[in-house]
């Protein structure tokens, strides 16, 4: 008889898995799982942060280099308040090369005299834009009148 009961015990013990085992493992599997796609999505909340701030950067980019262009065309301003006038050919005017995105408003241009003197023959340019999600950018770059003209 003692044969037949061992015999019992070891096939219960083979039988498989109680309730309370797979309970467990479901737990244990449900927090790994959790864990890993919290540690995996965590690097994707920035990515359209990044694409916002590269576009930022190409408008005002883009804008400077229409500015600059202008610049070389028109002459070099006298003075800051020259520079303000007529520097940036895109307000009133339909040139494709200063169409915006979707919903961006129109770069701000300025100059500041550099050395904070006004006749200075060295101008800063600045342009700055906004996008509609609150994303800015701006730009600044020296001009110069070396070389006369």
């Amino acid at each position: 008889m003692s044969t037949l009961w061992s015999r019992r015990i070891h096939l219960r013990a083979q039988a498989g898995l109680t309730l309370l085992e797979m309970i467990l493992f479901i737990v244990v599997l449900g927090v790994a799982g959790v864990a890993l796609l919290s540690t995996l999505s965590a690097p994707l909340t920035g990515a359209g942060e990044q694409t916002r701030a590269l576009t930022a950067a190409q408008v005002v980019q883009a804008r400077m280099e229409l500015v600059l262009g202008q610049k070389r065309k028109a002459g070099y301003p006298e003075d800051v308040s020259d520079c303000k006038a007529a520097l940036d050919p895109c307000p009133g005017a339909t040139l494709s090369a200063c169409a915006l995105p979707a919903g961006w408003s129109e770069p701000a241009v300025s100059c500041e005299a550099w050395n904070a003197n006004p006749t200075d023959e060295y101008v800063v340019v600045v342009v700055s834009a906004a996008g509609p999600d609150g994303t800015s950018a701006t730009a600044r770059t020296l001009i110069t009148n070396l070389g006369g003209g």
